[in-house]
């Protein structure tokens, strides 16, 4: 079961507009970067809707510079998220196969890298022709574009109604998951119970982990350090409980908060690889101590029960 961190680009590039990239934007990018590979991190995430382009712009300049041997980083890419083309603004998808084939060649020729190692497709389309996808997925392969394929945002059942069409097993899954969105877990110790929730889109998938078949790429997994920091004027009582008891735990571990709460998803029995997406150099190696910290079992449940605040069944 492989554990590592994935450094998300999702914050680089500067404004979601269409403003060109500066020089300073390409500066912030350059040292959160860095940061990423001095404390280890090699595998970069993308969407080609980040910031309109503009992250996956900054990367590849960084990685032109750098010079790093092709082989030595995990490059992924999304698509399948049209920005405010819908009615009064709203996003569409689109999984179609001319959207998709013309969004990773872009993204290839912004992150300067001849193909990607991963492609996920970025969330469910309703009119997706699993079959079409799949002939995609070939077509992609076929031309050099793409190695391997997962998803982000997918139920399990629909993953499956593509792995009917696509033979090859797609092993890269991106959910949300944090102390504050159990749900994944709560699913599991919450079922046959009042509290279970059906049609969640869980689903499926944790059974599909601990399999191993499957590699868990965390979303959200600090939710943006609502628990990382201290007391915040207007922070409610539960939200100060998890604090006080994610800096108690970080005292204990000599630690940071950061890898605290990273190293409570990373207990987790599954192949699982929390993306931080941070430009601040500190707070990327702040997270990076996650790797080296072993929570017990009893403070992994006492973590637990303090964010869930309800008992288990």
């Amino acid at each position: 079961m492989e554990k590592k961190l994935i450094y998300g680009c999702m914050g680089l590039g500067g404004s979601w507009s269409h403003d060109p990239l500066t020089a300073d934007d390409q500066q912030h990018a350059d040292v959160a970067l860095q940061a990423a590979m001095e404390c280890g991190i090699s595998h970069f995430d993308h969407a080609d809707i980040y910031t309109l382009g503009k992250a996956e712009a900054a990367f590849g300049n960084w990685y032109r510079k750098a010079g790093a041997d092709r082989s030595s980083v995990i490059i992924q890419s999304k698509a399948g998220i049209r920005i405010g083309v819908g009615r009064n603004g709203s996003n569409v998808y689109d999984l179609s196969r001319n959207y998709l084939l013309e969004s990773v060649q872009r993204s290839i020729e912004r992150l300067q890298c001849e193909y990607l190692d991963i492609f996920l497709l970025h969330r469910p389309d309703p009119l997706m022709d699993a079959g079409e996808v799949a002939d995609t997925f070939a077509e992609m392969q076929e031309r050099g574009f793409v190695k391997t394929f997962g998803t982000s945002n997918f139920p399990f059942s629909v993953v499956r109604s593509i792995q009917h069409y696509w033979k090859d097993p797609m092993r890269t899954h991106q959910l949300q998951g944090s102390l504050m969105h159990d749900h994944l877990i709560a699913h599991l110790v919450d079922a046959h119970t009042r509290a279970y929730q059906h049609a969640d889109g869980s689903e499926g998938w944790w059974g599909a982990f601990l399999k191993d078949t499957y590699d868990w790429q965390v979303w959200g997994a600090t939710d943006r350090g609502r628990f990382t920091g201290g007391y915040r004027d207007g922070m409610d009582q539960q939200d100060e409980a998890i604090v006080v008891k994610v800096r108690e735990l970080a005292a204990s571990y000599e630690t940071s908060t950061y890898a605290i709460v990273l190293a409570w998803l990373m207990k987790l029995p599954v192949s699982i690889q929390p993306l931080i997406g941070s430009t601040d150099p500190e707070r990327i190696r702040m997270s990076a101590q996650s790797l080296s910290v072993q929570l017990s079992k009893e403070h992994w449940y006492d973590l637990w029960l303090t964010a869930r605040n309800r008992p288990l069944p």
